[in-house]
């Protein structure tokens, strides 16, 4: 490829603009986490308990995605709750339900806990997340 080609490319590149932001969580199932972001600001990670790690916006600290970790055995403990998932597409606030119930704390206070909890119960809303391989 010559030079001419190459800017020609990298033109064709730049044309197409940054990627769109979709606020949709997202299963690893290496990793066996679920990693959702829902504002798209550059973060740092805070760990909140042994599950749960919460990303906060580097400008202003607020929450902005969280990582849940070990989400195979909280789809198995979601059954003592009376909820078995019986298809690959799970709401997103079941996992902050457990989570919340089995974790262990670190650092953080438990109304901070609870509080964080909750603010991202309710962000999830509705929102679903694909297990595929989970379970």
């Amino acid at each position: 490829m010559d030079q001419e080609d190459l800017a020609s490319a990298l033109r064709e590149l730049d044309s197409y603009g940054p990627p769109s932001f979709k606020p949709e969580p997202w299963y690893n199932e290496a990793g066996d986490c679920l990693v959702w972001y829902f504002r798209n600001d550059e973060s740092y990670a805070c760990r909140v308990d042994d599950k749960l790690t919460v990303y906060r916006a580097l400008q202003n600290d607020e929450l902005v995605g969280c990582l849940i970790k070990g989400i195979t055995a909280l789809a198995q403990t979601s059954k003592a709750f009376g909820f078995e998932i019986l298809e690959q597409r799970v709401r997103l606030s079941l996992f902050f339900v457990v989570s919340a119930f089995e974790a262990k704390p670190e650092d953080t206070g438990a109304q901070q806990r609870r509080e964080i909890y909750h603010d991202l119960m309710r962000r999830a809303g509705t929102a679903e997340v694909e297990l595929v391989g989970a379970g």
